[in-house]
């Protein structure tokens, strides 16, 4: 399931790969490289960690693995102005 918030796709060199798939661009992040001596060659394991937002460049939707790998990030979908906040406290 993805977010409906939007994020910045994370900017980590050599970490971040896109893939289509059906139509759709998902953006995988690189969690372990694993060495296959025999071979002598490394696979690396990737997992997906948003789906990219047609027609904004550089943005996503993410998911829940990229809410535990990137704790810190906040997106403008979520930050409140405190001027301009029309919450009300029940109580």
């Amino acid at each position: 399931m993805y977010f409906k918030k939007a994020v910045q796709i994370p900017n980590e060199k050599g970490k971040i790969v896109f893939r289509t798939k059906g139509g759709s661009r998902y953006v995988l992040y690189e969690i372990d490289r694993v060495y296959k001596p025999e071979r002598k060659y490394t696979i690396p394991k990737r997992k997906v960690i948003g789906k990219v937002i047609d027609g904004k460049e550089g943005w996503m939707y993410p998911n829940e693995l990229f809410q535990s790998l990137f704790p810190n990030t906040v997106s403008s979908d979520t930050r409140v102005n405190p001027t301009n906040d029309t919450r009300t406290d029940p109580f």
